[in-house]
């Protein structure tokens, strides 16, 4: 006769679970140093775009000014003015004309 009693192996403790038991501390460590450094991020940015906006209005404000400024030397001196934006625009179509590389073409001599 066979001896039919439950021959079941006995279950191995699940070591996933082990695993998960013991990253438990670790993942709550992690997800708190996450959350403090977003949150000091997040203010560090809020500074940083105050001062880039503050920045800003100095620059506009400095840039109106100097328009200001040029309108009244441009209606004051309308002579120099176009002297002056000639000179300019011979130096800058210099400089982009000296960029390109000559090509020089040597013929044979026969």
């Amino acid at each position: 006769m066979v001896d039919q009693t439950n021959t079941q192996p006995t279950p191995k403790p699940r070591r996933g679970a082990a695993l998960k038991q013991a990253a438990a501390p670790l993942v709550g460590a992690a997800s708190d140093l996450a959350h403090e450094a977003k949150v000091a991020l997040t203010e560090k940015a809020s500074v940083l775009q105050a001062k880039a906006q503050e920045g800003y209005g100095v620059a506009r404000q400095e840039a109106r000014k100097r328009l200001g400024e040029a309108e009244t030397f441009v209606q004051e001196r309308p002579y120099a003015s176009l002297a002056i934006a000639a000179f300019a625009g011979f130096l800058i179509g210099h400089i982009i004309s000296s960029a390109k590389t000559n090509v020089v073409y040597l013929r044979d001599e026969r």
